[in-house]
This record gives structure tokens, C-alpha cells and sequence, in this order.
């Protein structure tokens, strides 16, 4: 994305008595051997643009037709995403957003162990198994490659400590920002689409680095909105229960101290409404099951023992304690819902 340029000497040449001009040295002591960097432009032509689009289109198109035969184009989507113009940048990145997202099926890939790798296996599974080796490996070096854009601008920041160059830093950072947005958007789609696949947990500690920030941006409102979509969409509270590991190691790393915000990604946790009047009867239930012969005990010996008098005041009793039980839990979801 920058390139490397030599400084022009600044000042006038001098004139000899021959007729001849000689340059003089810059008085700059602190600029020697110091180059500029300075960014590429986006001086690619609209036609340039044009072609590379259309060649994204097709790669996508042929990867998402035959992702088995064609997952070597992963590879040339990726290579792309490495140029130094910015839109070229963006497009591949979002490309390989929009593939991968496509091709990645509903479970999680394991890493073979040696044994399977040695025995001998049918040519289906074999092609099988290489697409799914091939794709967790391609899947992890876009993962790397958008980790990198995201590190762009504290790494423009320690490179242009010097003074002489600070004049060039907005310009850049701005640059910078736009292809850390793109790269963050990318990571957050992947997180809600894809949350059963490989490097959940490393998706999940790259956006809640995100909310660590004194000052809440776009982009931690982004990470947030992220975060409440897991807690949303979590049906067996893993991926809840790993997100909610990390905020709170984050929390406690930060003494305490973050946007209100963050914690407000918390009430979007499904307890609410897992803990329902059903839930909380079932959970009864099971309760009963695990005493065994105790509890048949409890229930059938005061009907073999006591009187018809004392049998129906057991009765009552019993009816009474099943309405107080089916009370609290009413009053005790209200509780919840107001807090």
C-alpha cells in the first residue's frame, strides 16, 4: 500500500566560475537516510477497476459453482487482496467475505490425526477430506491477512515517530481507516455467519480487543453489535459462554473501566427467556427423576400408611406447594424482565 521514495535537495544550487551549477546539501542533519513514505495513490483508470471486478466476479462465480475442484482460486482471490490500490483492496477482501461465507459447511472441520492420514480411504473421501484441509488453511490465512489490515494504523503511528514525517500522517491514517473498517466488517460478518466454524475464538478476542478503547467509535459499536447478535442467535450457549469469557477477562484487564456500552451487551444474553415457567417445571422434573426410589418413596408411603383424613390433608398440601412453586417462578421472571 506505500512505497518508498528518495528526497529532492531542497535548497538552490550554487553557480561556479566555470558556469556549472552544484546542488548543496540539505542542512537537515535529522533527515539523512531518511526517505519519505508516501502512499500509492488510487491512480488506477476506472477501466483498470473495471477489469479486476470483473475478474473477481468470475473466480467468486467459479469457486462457489464447484468449490471441490476450484478451491485453489482461493489462493488468486487472496493474492489480490494484497495490491497496493485501495479499491482493488477492498473489492478482493469483500470478495473473499462473500465466498467464503458461501462455501463453509455447517460443521467444524478437525485437523486429522496421523493414523487417519496413513489409512487407506476411498477416492471420495480422500477429495473430501483435501477440500476441507485445503479450505481451513485458506480460510486461516484471510483470518492473518485481515488481522494485518487491522494493525495498519498503530503501525503507521510507531513508524512516523519522527517529527519530519508527521505532516503526511492524517492523509494516511485516513487511507489506513477505511481499509481497517472494511477488514473489521469482514471479521464481524464471518463471527454471526459462521460462528460453528473454525477460529471462532480468535475472531472473538480480535473484536473484543475492540471494545477495550477509552472512546467508543464506530467501529466498537460495530464489535458490539456483533456481540449481541451471538447472544441473540446462540441456541446451545457456547459461543455465548466463550464471548462472555473474554469480555469480562477484557473488563478486569481494563480495572474496570470501559464504555457502558460493552456492559450492555449482557442483557442480550438468553436467559430471560430460557428461563421460563416451562424451564424452571422441567428442570423440576428432572430434579424428581434423579431421586429415583427415594422420591417414589415420599409420594406412595403416606397413601399406604395414613389415614383417608391424613391422605387428603397430604393432598392439599402437596397442591398448595405446586401453586407456591408455579408462583415464585412467575414472580421471579417479572424480576428478571424489570432488571
Amino acid at each position: 500500500m506505500y512505497t518508498w521514495i528518495s528526497k529532492e535537495p531542497t535548497k538552490l544550487p550554487i553557480k561556479l566560475p566555470d558556469g556549472k551549477l552544484r546542488y548543496q546539501e540539505s542542512d537537515n542533519d535529522s533527515n539523512e537516510d531518511i526517505s519519505e513514505f508516501i502512499p500509492i495513490q488510487n491512480i488506477s483508470s476506472n477501466s483498470d477497476i473495471t477489469q479486476k471486478k470483473e475478474e473477481l466476479a468470475t473466480i467468486a462465480q467459479m469457486i462457489i459453482e464447484d468449490p471441490e475442484n476450484n478451491i485453489r482460486q482461493l489462493k488468486v482471490l487472496r493474492e489480490i487482496s494484497a495490491s497496493n490500490n485501495l479499491t482493488i483492496k477492498k473489492l478482493a477482501l469483500l470478495t473473499q467475505l462473500v465466498v467464503y461465507k458461501d462455501i463453509i459447511p455447517g460443521y467444524r472441520i478437525r485437523q486429522l490425526t496421523d493414523k487417519e492420514k496413513t489409512t487407506k480411504v476411498s477416492e471420495e473421501v480422500k477429495k473430501l477430506r483435501h477440500f476441507e484441509q485445503n479450505l481451513v488453511s485458506n480460510y486461516q490465512a484471510y483470518l492473518k491477512s485481515l488481522e494485518t489490515e487491522l494493525k495498519g494504523v498503530n503501525y503507521l503511528l510507531a513508524l512516523f515517530s519522527q517529527r519530519s514525517l508527521l505532516i503526511q500522517l492524517p492523509s494516511m491514517i485516513c487511507q489506513e481507516h477505511t481499509i481497517t473498517e472494511t477488514a473489521l466488517k469482514c471479521m464481524c460478518d464471518l463471527l454471526i455467519s459462521v460462528t460453528h466454524f473454525n477460529f471462532r475464538l480468535n475472531l472473538m478476542m480480535t473484536i473484543v480487543s475492540r471494545l477495550s478503547t477509552s472512546k467508543f467509535t464506530k467501529m466498537s459499536a460495530m464489535c458490539c453489535d456483533t456481540i449481541i447478535e451471538i447472544f441473540k442467535n446462540d441456541e446451545s450457549g457456547e459461543a455465548s459462554l466463550d464471548a462472555v469469557k473474554l469480555i469480562t477477562k477484557m473488563i478486569k484487564s481494563k480495572s474496570y473501566v470501559v464504555h457502558e456500552e460493552v456492559l450492555n451487551t449482557f442483557l442480550h444474553l438468553r436467559l430471560k427467556e430460557e428461563l421460563s415457567v416451562k424451564t424452571l417445571n422441567n428442570e423440576d422434573s428432572f430434579y424428581d427423576k434423579t431421586k429415583g426410589k427415594k422420591r417414589k418413596f415420599d409420594k406412595q408411603g403416606p397413601k399406604k400408611h395414613l389415614s383417608k383424613k391424613l391422605k387428603k390433608l397430604y393432598k392439599e398440601r402437596k397442591e398448595v406447594e405446586k401453586d407456591m412453586k408455579e408462583a415464585e417462578a412467575v414472580v421471579n421472571r417479572e424480576e428478571r424482565e424489570k432488571t
